[in-house]
């Protein structure tokens, strides 16, 4: 019987449902004070909060601010979707009852 088990999962429109306030309470986990430097870690924390408070796009030639949700294209949001599935999958894959 095989001890380990290959898991693909699908999705959608990754950016825009990766949550801000959550990923940034996930990172704070991972940044425990006696890991990490305090100056790194302010640093990190001010790179995060900038990052996510710019969040613009343009629609019908209208400028719109994405507050929610971190944004599409840019370079940062792949790290930030990373944390986020990371944390996700330590979370919640372990407990899947059902495997096929």
């Amino acid at each position: 019987m095989p001890c380990h088990s290959l898991t693909s999962l699908n999705i959608n429109n990754i950016y825009s449902n990766i949550p801000i306030v959550e990923t940034k309470k996930i990172l704070t986990d991972i940044l425990k004070p006696e890991l990490v430097n305090p100056q790194a870690k302010h640093e990190i924390f001010k790179w995060y909060d900038i990052i996510t408070r710019q969040n613009y796009f343009t629609h019908n030639n209208d400028i719109i601010s994405q507050y929610d949700r971190i944004a599409m294209g840019a370079p940062s949001s792949s790290l930030i979707a990373e944390i986020f599935l990371q944390h996700t999958e330590q979370k919640h894959l372990p407990h899947i009852k059902h495997k096929h």
